[in-house]
């Protein structure tokens, strides 16, 4: 019996090697070339899968691309989107500007709400 079990865990044990070695080849697969099945002439064709973290008004964020034919992905910084001043008010507290009396205006970004006065 114990003769049994060594040469099943032998056997198990060659398995499991024998699986991985094609992964280890494909992982040692120049990034320029894509092996995906569907590729028409082995070149990646990459899409935005969405964002590992998303780009603010002050702060870049970084893109999530992945190949449509064989899954390999890839990270890339994205900048940050700059406020967009879109809307003019008068700042929290302040009135209106008067004939003797002037009044604080501001800018106010429409995606993250900063305020700037000017």
């Amino acid at each position: 019996m114990k003769r049994m079990r060594r040469l099943f865990c032998l056997l198990l044990s060659l398995v499991f090697i024998a699986a991985l070695i094609p992964v280890t080849a494909a992982a040692a697969l120049p990034d320029d070339m894509c092996y995906g099945d569907d590729s028409p002439d082995g070149n990646h064709d990459w899409y935005l899968y969405g964002y590992r973290q998303e780009p603010s008004c002050t702060e870049g964020g970084t893109a999530h691309y992945v190949c449509r034919y064989c899954d390999r992905d890839y990270f890339e910084p994205v900048p940050a989107k700059g406020h967009n001043f879109n809307r003019e008010d008068y700042a929290v507290g302040s009135l209106p500007p008067t004939c003797t009396a002037g009044s604080t205006r501001v800018r106010i970004c429409g995606i993250c709400g900063a305020q700037e006065s000017f």
